[in-house]
């Protein structure tokens, strides 16, 4: 069942399932956190933590299989789950 907010933030590109390692490199404490992206797209994706985190509204996310850093804004989150809008990508 989508989580009840999707309706509230539309996407530009429809997202991929996948399963990709990733890293929070600063959550709201300064920490690096692991993540796992499940779902991908342009715009976005869901991501999910081994606990329930505690994350800035924006951070950079880094997905080492993409080579890339995301910037990323907080767009919802419940429990471990996540969903970020991208603002900008970088190469790694």
């Amino acid at each position: 069942m989508p989580h009840p907010t999707f309706n509230r933030f539309p996407r530009r590109a429809p997202r991929v399932p996948v399963t990709l390692l990733a890293t929070v490199l600063k959550d709201a404490g300064g920490q690096a956190r692991g993540c796992l992206v499940q779902d991908f797209s342009e715009g976005g994706a869901r991501l999910t933590f081994p606990g329930v985190p505690a994350l800035g509204q924006r951070f950079q996310l880094l997905v080492p299989r993409l080579d890339r850093i995301y910037e990323a804004e907080l767009r919802w989150q419940s429990g471990q789950d996540v969903g970020v809008a991208f603002s900008a990508v970088m190469p790694t």
